[in-house]
């Protein structure tokens, strides 16, 4: 669904809701939570 623009093998590590992620450098927050499966991203009323 999603292509990669660029390929990097350097990573770093975020915490999000207490799990460690290694995303790749260069990669937004928004686009690591979908890769592992993050489709929430809020949950209050509008």
């Amino acid at each position: 669904m999603f292509k990669k623009q660029y390929e990097s093998h350097e990573t770093v590590s975020i915490i999000f809701e207490g799990k460690n992620l290694d995303v790749e450098i260069g990669q937004t927050v928004a686009s690591a939570l979908l890769v592992v499966g993050n489709m929430v991203f809020r949950s209050s009323v509008v």
